[in-house]
């Protein structure tokens, strides 16, 4: 008896151990998604100068940082409590947002192959990256 609620405890909090660390490394991912946004947000919006080898570098690490449609091995059920943002939605309606992180990856090795050697070129590949940032946040990531 002894033996099997000791196996029980170790599961439960071995669990719960593995509930935390994805949690903490979707928010790393995210964390890094944000610090790329911080480089390219002010280019795009003119409050930096665009550079073609920043752009680039920041765009290859955001390409790298893309999930598809394997995000939901970052969200797997029993991470939706804890220290986590994450909304119900992203479980109830997975499908939704699977697709908002596969539109992403999409727009994001897009905008790698386009190479954007200017401002307007930038403008025109990110516009569509931005907005499934925005388009995901709305509706699976809670306020603060």
């Amino acid at each position: 008896m002894r033996l099997a609620l000791l196996a029980a405890t170790t599961l439960v909090f071995t669990m719960s151990a593995a509930g935390a660390d994805i949690i903490e490394d979707r928010q790393a991912i995210m964390k890094e998604r944000g610090d790329i946004m911080r480089v390219l947000g002010p280019i795009a919006q003119g409050q930096q100068d665009f550079d073609a080898e920043t752009v680039m570098a920041a765009l290859e690490q955001m390409n790298e940082n893309a999930l598809g449609d394997s995000i939901m091995e970052y969200f797997p059920a029993g991470s939706e409590s804890g220290n986590t943002r994450a909304t119900p939605a992203v479980w109830e309606d997975s499908a939704a947002f699977v697709a908002i992180e596969t539109t992403y990856t999409t727009n994001v090795q897009a905008a790698v192959d386009a190479a954007p050697s200017d401002i307007d070129e930038f403008r025109a590949v990110f516009g569509p990256v931005a907005a499934q940032c925005g388009a995901c946040h709305e509706r699976f990531r809670a306020q603060q």
